[in-house]
């Protein structure tokens, strides 16, 4: 009888043991997924920060590498989509002040509330005038129509704050000389 009791437990020390490696080996696993992971997403870790492509690397340009119009070449209309008084004089002010054209400031004209940041309206030859105006409003969703000229809407949303100062040109030292854009911008 003392035989079985010490073969049943040399089996249940070696299940532990078994058990133990396991665990540790799974965890030794997850600790080095984890790592890799994150040497290959973090900048700063293991990845380099992206550089700006030319089309990316200025608020002047689009995405497609296009120049931007300057605002005062932008016609805005401005309208208010909240219940807060105001909004789109306050907007339309700021506007100026950024050199945009002004043209009709009022509520809404399709009646509808907008709980984020707001709208910029525009139609085919407005394209490229309404991702000018969103440089200066970020968060503000791109809504194509199908109006013929080159006017936008920026409609101002419940989460609406102010406009936003847009980031100055990358500069670079070398190549381009110091203090002169990097090419391409």
């Amino acid at each position: 009888m003392n035989d079985v009791h010490e073969a049943g437990a040399l089996r249940r020390q070696r299940r532990r043991r078994r058990r133990a490696v396991l665990t540790m080996t799974s965890v030794l696993l997850l600790l080095g997924g984890t790592l890799v992971y994150a040497v290959g997403n973090f900048p700063g870790i293991g990845r380099t920060a992206p550089t700006p492509s030319a089309g990316g690397c200025s608020p002047g340009r689009s995405s497609s590498g296009e120049a931007l119009p300057a605002p005062d070449t932008v016609r805005v209309n401005v309208y208010n989509a909240t219940s807060r008084q105001g909004l789109a004089g306050s907007l339309a002010d700021s506007l100026r002040a950024q050199g945009f054209t002004v043209l009709t400031v009022g509520n809404d004209p399709r009646h509808r509330h907008l709980k984020g940041h707001g709208e910029i309206r525009y139609g085919a030859p407005g394209a490229l005038a309404a991702q000018t105006a969103h440089v200066w409003m970020a968060g503000a969703h791109l809504v194509k129509d199908h109006r013929r000229d080159a006017t936008i809407d920026v409609i101002a949303g419940k989460r609406f704050s102010g406009l936003r100062s847009p980031p100055p040109p990358p500069v670079l030292s070398g190549a381009a000389g110091p203090g002169r854009p990097a090419s391409g911008c």
